[in-house]
């Protein structure tokens, strides 16, 4: 017969599953909010390819943090998402192995500075959206998570 501090016990990891559970979700629900964001800027014509670009590598980063958040792991603060990358699980990281993490990062980071890099183009924020995309959705599905929840 399982004693009270065993039931407490149990309690409390069925507390720290549910708490983890939520902070999965909203890392999600923050990655798909950067989505609209960066489809937003991307759709302005008074906006600039950059701040759409950005907006694509926040959604990765936030994607990936989740899966490694869904570990029960603290992400690093780092915006390299092929860092984050390594964190993950061997499968959710082959699939994403199969977009351009380090152009996204690139793009995003390297960006930010004039003397680094030439100037993102509309093509080119409309690349780092479709990967952001793609992203997200690799991470839902290895989450098994609804884009809708």
């Amino acid at each position: 017969m399982p004693s009270s501090e065993d039931a407490r016990s149990e309690d409390a990891r069925s507390e720290d599953a549910v708490a983890l559970s939520r902070l999965v979700q909203r890392w999600l629900r923050w990655a798909g909010e950067d989505l609209v964001l960066a489809r937003s800027a991307h759709a302005d014509p008074d906006a600039v390819a950059r701040g759409a670009c950005v907006w694509a590598q926040q959604c990765a980063e936030k994607a990936i943090k989740a899966a490694v958040v869904a570990q029960g792991v603290d992400p690093p603060k780092t915006h390299s998402l092929l860092r984050l990358e390594q964190l993950v699980p061997g499968v959710l990281q082959s699939a994403l192995r199969l977009v351009d993490l380090a152009e996204l990062t690139r793009r995003s980071v390297e960006g930010r500075y004039p003397d680094e890099m030439d100037e993102a183009t509309p093509a080119d924020a409309a690349l780092a959206i479709e990967t952001a995309s793609t992203v997200l959705g690799i991470v839902r599905t290895a989450l098994a998570v609804d884009e809708h929840a």
